[in-house]
């Protein structure tokens, strides 16, 4: 799977999530995720990043909690990961791969490090304006398990410096490409945004 095939995906997860996309759509706790089959016949899940109240509260609640081997992760963006994993398990065959943007971006590396210390191999993780979802543990275990792993940051977009790293030591995965491609508008909010984001990872990773 190329950057853009996984960047549309991760768009297409949002609500309204676009139809014809997606074959099963899981609801657990406030993770929306949804499951479908790439160009190549291998399974992609791609997690929805915040547009609910409940998927804000979840930003917001950035206080570490103990994730076992996966170490200290992100509060809000760890609940209900477990359960995630138990019903998508069934459907992670082949190649797969996991795709998100914003807290879906966050949530794909939790659920690729619970694919670790599972031992369910994962082919490729795409992670578009990531929080930052943990400790070093938790990049430790994805990088050691995850051949392929995409992380970006788009221009003026501060999303990707959530949450600080003090006075607790969260880590991004992996050192995050600069897409460089700023929107029209003069926010730097509007750099997180879709639209530019896909333009920039369009301009990055030519089709």
């Amino acid at each position: 799977m190329t950057p853009y095939q996984a960047v549309l995906f991760a768009a297409a997860i949002y609500d309204p999530i676009k139809p014809g996309v997606f074959d099963q759509i899981f609801r657990i706790g406030d993770w929306i995720v949804g499951h479908a089959i790439d160009h190549d016949g291998n399974p992609v899940f791609a997690i929805a990043g915040s547009e609910r109240r409940e998927d804000f509260e979840a930003d917001v609640d950035f206080l570490p909690v103990d994730a076992g081997p996966l170490g200290m992760v992100h509060a809000g963006f760890y609940r209900a990961a477990p359960q995630v994993l138990a019903a998508l398990r069934p459907l992670m065959r082949g190649k797969f791969a996991i795709t998100g943007h914003s807290l879906g971006a966050a949530r794909a590396a939790i659920l690729a490090g619970l694919c670790a210390v599972n031992r369910i191999p994962v082919a490729s993780l795409f992670m578009f304006e990531p929080a930052r979802p943990g400790y070093i543990d938790l990049a430790t275990e994805v990088r050691a398990h995850v051949p392929t792993i995409v992380a970006t940051r788009n221009a003026r977009d501060f999303v990707p410096d959530l949450p600080p790293d003090f006075p607790f030591p969260y880590r991004h995965i992996v050192e995050l490409v600069d897409l460089d491609h700023p929107a029209d508008s003069v926010d730097p909010a509007a750099d997180h945004m879709l639209d530019a984001v896909m333009a920039g990872v369009l301009r990055r990773w030519a089709e």
